[in-house]
């Protein structure tokens, strides 16, 4: 069975004669950033409590979308329409 290649696919084989192959230093340089993009980054913060009901209460009501007015409030975001509580933003 033949798989159907699209046009981006189609040109990439059309071409392949002209790609010319990485060196072992380019090879390295490659895969670390490949690895870099790949590991995940866990951080801490810390929040209110009452901070936490509120953003709880906002999801639970429907609003769940990370880049929602309501929601960047909280992040103090610079481009919030909504003035952040403690003045920043």
């Amino acid at each position: 069975m033949k798989t159907k290649l699209d046009d981006f696919e189609q040109s990439i084989e059309n071409n392949a004669e002209q790609f010319v192959p990485l060196s072992d230093a380019e090879k390295d340089e490659v895969e670390s950033i490949i690895n870099a993009a790949n590991k995940t980054k866990n951080i801490n913060i810390r929040i209110s409590a009452h901070d936490i009901e509120k953003v709880s209460r906002m999801f639970s009501s429907g609003i769940g979308h990370l880049d929602h007015p309501a929601l960047m409030q909280f992040s103090g975001h610079r481009n919030s329409p909504i003035p952040h509580p403690g003045g920043i933003g």
